[in-house]
């Protein structure tokens, strides 16, 4: 890039010399030589070496601008994908919500059921509302029903790929940090702890195990997996993205490896006193 430009000053300044000076020397009548002033030619060069400069600028921010719009093209099919989390939360908690509404017919028609005698019919009532229950329920319980959809969706992605999950993540709704933001945490984490234990050899033992705790306003989060040790620290998707939401509030990341161990630390300087974080195995 910089070879190019170099080139170019060098030869308009050899064009130039020769358009000005000629290529004949010019002897005065007491021999000395005629008086040539070197500042157009010393110009045209700082003109040229100024020129580099800013052509070198504008390269620097054309990438800076085109990393940028990759990053926010990339952040905006995050917000895409979380918002259906989002959207899917919703209906499962109108779903929840109308069933409780329900439940005393429910069980008012089962009461009559069997009080008629009709036990299998009764039972198929209740198998009914079972299945029903089950489509409502989370596999994950944090609490935030948002985290419940997303958390249970990516654990349970693990589970078909023979990975050991255990959650112990519950936390006050609302606390303070906003949907989107713990999504950000979550599904980017779970992301690269699932490919990190994709990428181990299948007679190892797969693992990913998902903590937080409370410490005054502090929320401390740590999703650890299991490691091969292949691989950079800093090569996971999303850290940057994890990493802002950190600075937003005020507080940090942090990765570490112990072993054969990964673990990512997100802590949270929490807007708002919430209840503790209570701990519960999913």
């Amino acid at each position: 890039m910089i070879l190019i430009p170099t080139l170019l000053i060098f030869l308009a300044s050899e064009y130039i010399s020769l358009n000005i000076y000629g290529d004949t020397i010019t002897i005065e009548a007491d021999g000395s030589l005629p008086s040539i002033s070197p500042f157009p030619i010393l110009f045209i060069q700082i003109l040229g070496i100024a020129s580099l400069f800013c052509i070198m600028f504008s390269y620097k921010k054309l990438m800076e601008s085109f990393k940028l719009s990759r990053e926010l093209s990339l952040l905006e099919l995050e917000k895409h994908s979380l918002n259906q989390y989002v959207e899917e939360a919703k209906i499962r908690y109108e779903k929840t919500k109308s069933f409780r509404h329900d439940v005393k017919n429910h069980i008012s028609i089962v009461k009559e059921l069997v009080q008629n005698g009709n036990i299998d019919a009764a039972l198929k009532y209740m198998s009914d509302m079972e299945n029903l229950t089950a489509d409502m329920s989370f596999p994950v319980s944090t609490n935030n029903p948002v985290l419940d959809i997303l958390i249970g969706n990516k654990l349970g992605i693990a589970k078909n790929n023979q990975i050991v999950v255990q959650c112990s993540f519950i936390a006050s709704y609302p606390c303070g940090i906003a949907d989107i933001d713990f999504c950000i945490i979550f599904s980017n984490a779970l992301d690269n702890a699932i490919s990190a234990c994709n990428r181990m050899n299948h007679d190892e033992q797969k693992y990913i195990h998902v903590t937080g705790k409370v410490q005054g306003d502090f929320l401390l989060i740590e999703i650890s997996n299991s490691y091969s040790g292949r691989g950079s620290l800093r090569s996971g998707t999303g850290l940057a993205n994890i990493k802002a939401v950190a600075e937003k509030y005020h507080g940090a990341m942090e990765v570490r490896t112990d072993g054969e161990k990964f673990t990512l630390s997100v802590l949270l300087i929490i807007p708002q006193q919430s209840e503790s974080i209570s701990q519960q195995v999913c």
